[in-house]
């Protein structure tokens, strides 16, 4: 059966959310953006606002003791120094890395979308050719059980039966192939949409057993 919604936007929006690469590649491009900031930041000044009160007891000989109260407000102002370039190299350094991961992250994108695209285009492919040599299969086995009711009557020879069972065998090994070709591509495109899981591997033995046919 076709996915659920049948719709290749669909997928690729997952895929761009929840696809293993671009989760990784997103959290390297966010933590080298975090980075860059803070060198970018050693480049700033700061201004820093310190405050200070202090209560004492002041004596005039017999006169009873008057409460003082000093308060202080400062305004800090820090310019960082020029050191070499120092800043700035890191702050280069910063920088490049996280370009680097920026185009990191796009590339996993474009591959994690080329890869869902694939395999949902893929999946649709398999369904039609895996409903037509069902109905290739199918008629070969019916061919062959006439070949061989024709035989026992004498009105076919053994070549013929053994040339309908060839075609039989034939038809059964394509239908094979194809149901394969189906399940591989859903697994890839449940890979490259991040929702890949243990039942997942599980279903897709149970659906590679020969079919009786």
């Amino acid at each position: 059966s076709r996915p659920e919604p049948d719709s290749s936007e669909h997928w690729i929006d997952q895929a761009k959310q929840q696809n293993l690469q671009v989760l990784s590649a997103q959290a390297t491009s966010e933590a080298a953006r975090q980075e860059m900031r803070r060198q970018r930041a050693g480049h700033l000044p700061t201004l820093d606002l310190n405050a200070s009160a202090r209560y004492q007891d002041v004596n005039f000989g017999g006169i009873a003791p008057i409460k003082r109260q000093d308060s202080q407000i400062g305004i800090q102002l820090n310019i960082p120094l020029y050191q070499g370039g120092a800043t700035s190299s890191l702050t280069r350094q910063a920088r490049s890395r996280f370009e680097e991961a920026t185009q990191r992250l796009q590339q996993a994108v474009r591959s994690a979308e080329l890869a869902t695209r694939n395999a949902w285009r893929g999946i649709r492919t398999d369904i039609a050719q895996v409903n037509a040599l069902s109905e290739s299969l199918e008629s070969t086995r019916v061919a062959v059980e006439a070949e061989e009711a024709g035989f026992e009557v004498g009105t076919r020879t053994i070549v013929d039966v053994l040339n309908a069972q060839r075609e039989h065998y034939l038809a059964r090994l394509n239908y094979a192939r194809a149901r394969s070709l189906y399940v591989v591509d859903q697994l890839r495109l449940k890979r490259a949409t991040g929702i890949l899981s243990h039942d997942d591997i599980v279903e897709v033995n149970r659906a590679l057993k020969p079919a009786a046919r």
